[in-house]
């Protein structure tokens, strides 16, 4: 049985595609942490796989996750708060700021049976946040396929 470790890291970081209300396209809750050079440490000793930002700037990213159910099936979530601790109900947007707190353990991969180590996202406090606002859509709405056979025949 795995021994886990809740840890805050101490590191105000930038907040991208935050998936805390819904699941991402992996099917869990994520947040995509931007970070500098200098705080590229407190992340890598907790074994998170960290990448250079693919923007070109000196950035580094990583990404955390958690599922939304333990092996046993009991539903699991990410906590949110804001500043001052409270239950934060907006939708967090890309550049907002602030800390996460991971759980830690240690275990033996399923395949390999080498012991391991893993981490779970299991909060974030929002310190600075950029409020997510639904832009308007790009297309128009012009109906189903068979609506539009003749217009779009010449598109396949």
């Amino acid at each position: 049985m795995p021994n886990y470790i809740s840890r805050p890291i101490r590191e105000l970081v930038t907040l991208n595609w935050v998936f805390t209300s819904k699941l991402d396209r992996f099917d869990k809750y994520s947040v995509q942490v931007e970070m500098t050079k200098d705080q590229v440490p407190a992340f890598s000793s907790l074994g998170v796989k960290i990448n250079p930002a693919r923007d070109g700037s000196d950035k580094f990213v990583c990404n955390l996750s958690r599922k939304p159910a333990n092996s046993k099936g009991i539903p699991k979530s990410v906590t949110v708060v804001d500043k001052a601790g409270m239950p934060l109900k907006e939708i967090v947007a890309n550049g907002s700021k602030g800390y996460v707190i991971i759980e830690e353990y240690d275990y033996e991969h399923p395949t390999t049976k080498k012991m391991t180590h893993g981490c779970n996202l299991i909060g974030i406090q929002v310190t600075e946040l950029v409020k997510y606002e639904m832009q308007e859509p790009v297309f128009d709405v012009v109906g189903t396929m068979s609506d539009n056979k003749e217009q779009t025949k010449d598109l396949f």
